[in-house]
């Protein structure tokens, strides 16, 4: 399968085979956790919000959590 960059128009050639796919999945996993990590450790708050679906919900309910965890320091 050949997929292309809607913004630079580079086209790649992509293997779509389970196997490819889980490979993909898992680095996916894997960056995920490091960034996780690495704003724990940071003491960063992190917002994921997905490409596929409401980028309003994740927002506004991480605001609501960090509201309520600022009110209940005092």
């Amino acid at each position: 399968m050949v997929v292309e960059d809607a913004e630079t128009g580079r086209q790649v050639r992509f293997d779509g085979g389970k196997r490819a796919l889980r490979r993909l999945d898992e680095a996916f996993d894997e960056a995920r956790r490091k960034r996780q990590e690495l704003c724990r450790r940071a003491r960063v708050d992190l917002v994921e919000v997905g490409s596929n679906g409401d980028v309003l919900r994740p927002m506004v309910e991480f605001f609501a959590k960090r509201r309520r965890r600022l009110e209940n320091r005092g």
